[in-house]
């Protein structure tokens, strides 16, 4: 079965490419799928997205200090990649995943399958502008490569501010030529860092390297 699957995820993969070269309204239907993926195609996106935002997260990551008894939530977790890295630094703790795509929220559970039946993680299909917890519950919240996406930026900021503990860290990585694509306003870091503050941030900082870009907001 297993090899079954690898075989589906590459033929689509190559299948995916093709249509990009061949026929442009394929990318825009590529696009859509990016920010909420769907049925088959949207499941392989998932999968490859696990590979190709590694390093970049991990770098974001350095940023913050995460102790093994956290509650954490990453948000658009996609693939399940980053749910998957935070759940083994917190054995004590726990580690959530939301997503608006059922696709996703497939894939990230059974990349993290073994966690998710030990109840140390848990996926959830929800919208980052209602968010399924109580206020000050969470120790930090994570958003890898997502913020692009979100149809309110204002109100996804908000109440992620709304669900942090006092003192809680909000950790933004992304790519600054996605930021440049997608997004229609919030491109330059200093409205970003601003938008932290406005909806209660503490303090922010922004880091580089090259094409990667993470505001670090601590509540």
């Amino acid at each position: 079965m297993k090899g079954k699957k690898k075989i589906l995820i590459v033929t689509l993969g190559i299948t995916i490419v093709l249509g990009i070269v061949l026929y442009k309204p394929t990318l825009n239907y590529l696009i859509g799928q990016v920010s909420h993926p769907k049925g088959a195609i949207g499941y392989v996106l998932t999968k490859i997205w696990n590979k190709t935002f590694v390093n970049m997260t991990e770098w974001g990551l350095d940023s913050i200090e995460i102790a093994e008894d956290d509650h954490i939530l990453d948000v658009g977790c996609g693939g399940g990649e980053t749910v998957h890295k935070l759940a083994n630094e917190t054995p004590l703790g726990k580690v959530y995943g939301i997503d608006i795509s059922a696709e996703a929220v497939k894939s990230s559970i059974e990349r993290n399958e073994e966690w998710v039946e030990q109840g140390r993680v848990e996926i959830l299909e929800a919208d980052v502008a209602l968010l399924p917890f109580e206020d000050n519950t969470l120790d930090k919240i994570t958003a890898v490569q997502t913020h692009i996406y979100w149809g309110d930026i204002e109100k996804g900021f908000s109440e992620i501010h709304r669900i942090l503990k006092s003192g809680g860290v909000f950790l933004v990585i992304c790519e600054k030529d996605k930021i440049e694509y997608h997004m229609d306003k919030f491109k330059k870091n200093d409205e970003i860092k601003e938008l932290l503050k406005s909806v209660g941030f503490s303090s922010v900082e922004v880091h580089e390297d090259g094409n990667w870009v993470k505001f670090v907001g601590q509540k």
